[in-house]
């Protein structure tokens, strides 16, 4: 479960501070994630982590989804998480510091 501090508003009921509040509880605390979703998570203005994933539907695939929601829980409102595929965005491991051949899941 998340915070109580997370799951109740407190700021003051503006537009502004109520759209700033509910963005980050408008997606999945761990999303699929592909380009067409890349402005949406912009527009969050929030930092994404990345969790890449064999693909798969195995044990730990899942084992790693129950982990980082965990994870996503405590830290809503501060950081986007969202799952990706290797298979299709592998590419973008070098970007991070990852060198071949690789384990998943990897984060």
């Amino acid at each position: 479960a998340g915070s109580a501090e997370a799951d109740k508003f407190s700021g003051d009921f503006t537009k502004e501070e109520v759209v700033a509040w509910l963005g980050p509880r408008s997606v999945p605390l761990l999303g699929p994630y592909d380009w067409s979703k890349l402005k949406m998570y912009e527009q969050l203005k929030l930092p994404m982590g990345r969790l890449w994933l064999e693909g798969a539907n195995n044990e730990t695939d899942d084992n790693a989804r129950a982990t980082i929601r965990e994870v996503a829980r405590k830290f809503l409102g501060r950081v986007a998480f969202v799952e990706l595929s290797k298979s299709s965005y592998s590419y973008e491991l070098k970007d991070y510091g990852f060198s071949s051949p690789l384990v998943y899941p990897a984060f």
